[in-house]
């Protein structure tokens, strides 16, 4: 098995992968989520860097998929009304809240990640 980053080079090629990382092996292309370092004393993440990120993907993809839930249940015929009983109006709900949630926790992500990184340059 041979793994490829994005970019062309092998994920051993540099000393860490970044926090997010598209790999191709086994033939297909995988996405992945956390850093890789030949040292477990190297990791440039934190664990609220990790916690942000693997919250920030569920938000996205929770809202995503209620507004594509949204969709089909119009494609296939529901009235506005039908919208409105049983668990729709959570659903049609969710991406109001939870995308500009989203886009929160990238800004508390990318701030925690500067402050990791000017943390990790003054010790140096």
């Amino acid at each position: 098995m041979r793994l490829m980053c994005a970019n062309g080079s092998s994920p051993s090629a540099s000393r860490r992968t970044p926090l997010l990382s598209i790999v191709f092996a086994e033939g297909a292309w995988w996405l992945i989520l956390g850093s890789v370092a030949p040292n477990p004393s190297e990791t440039s993440t934190s664990t609220i860097q990790r916690v942000l990120a693997y919250a920030l993907l569920g938000v996205v993809i929770i809202s995503v998929g209620s507004f594509f839930a949204i969709m089909i249940g119009t494609w296939t015929g529901m009235s506005q009304a039908d919208f409105g009983t049983g668990l729709w109006p959570v659903v049609a709900m969710t991406p109001y809240i939870g995308l500009p949630l989203a886009m929160l926790v990238l800004i508390a992500l990318l701030i925690a990640g500067a402050i990791g990184r000017s943390r990790a340059a003054r010790g140096q």
